[in-house]
């Protein structure tokens, strides 16, 4: 890490991230990686527990199928928020 990035975050040791998705990963990752202990959350199950509206993107169009792989990929519980999704009625 730069200096004057460095010096900007001085005294700083811990740091969370809200959404565990790629980027998410991987910025607590990079922050790992320089010294910082680091909270990963998703909150996604607690907002809706809690009764309150989430809005979920949906990809669409001509490439939508390879994008939704992906980010069934990148996190496997993913593929059971799918399903019981198909499975529940809103």
């Amino acid at each position: 890490m730069s200096a004057p990035v460095r010096g900007l975050l001085d005294g700083i040791t811990r740091i969370g991230v809200v959404g565990a998705g790629q980027m998410g990963r991987g910025i607590a990752q990079l922050a790992a990686s320089h010294g910082f202990a680091v909270t990963l959350a998703d909150a996604q199950r607690e907002i809706a527990a809690a009764g309150k509206t989430l809005r979920v993107y949906v990809p669409y169009g001509d490439q939508w199928y390879g994008y939704f792989m992906r980010r069934l990929a990148e996190r496997p519980a993913n593929i059971a928020f799918f399903l019981r999704s198909l499975a529940t009625k809103t």
